[in-house]
């Protein structure tokens, strides 16, 4: 199952994650070889971060967690930790069985206002 990326509900940057897996896919069936592909697609990743940069969703999680914004958009992410998602890579590295195949990563709904709830 694919998106199309004429969708008008995706911006710039999902049209360009759609197009990216497609020219993925699309190089490996004209290169056969003995290199193979999988991928994984996660929805919003959150957990534990490895630099003190202020990375864009990084700031979201903080606002969320000062109270910013007063008001929260009736907005709502499938949610994956950011640790579940490497096993799962590691697991598809490891596993022949993964090549050629699509995984979605991705677990609980929560919409906008329950992320900040949980958070605080």
């Amino acid at each position: 199952m694919w998106s199309d990326p004429s969708d008008l509900q995706f911006d710039a940057y999902r049209v360009s994650k759609i197009l990216a897996e497609r020219a993925a896919w699309d190089f490996m069936s004209r290169n056969a070889g003995s290199t193979q592909f999988t991928a994984i697609l996660p929805g919003a990743v959150f957990g534990p971060i490895l630099s003190p940069q202020n990375l864009g969703s990084v700031q979201i999680i903080q606002g969320l967690l000062n109270g910013r914004p007063a008001a929260v958009p009736r907005l709502g992410f499938w949610i994956v930790d950011v640790r579940d998602l490497a096993d799962l890579h590691i697991r598809a590295m490891s596993s022949p069985a993964a090549a050629g195949q699509r995984f979605i990563a991705a677990g609980e709904f929560m919409w906008m206002a329950d992320i900040a709830a949980a958070l605080r």
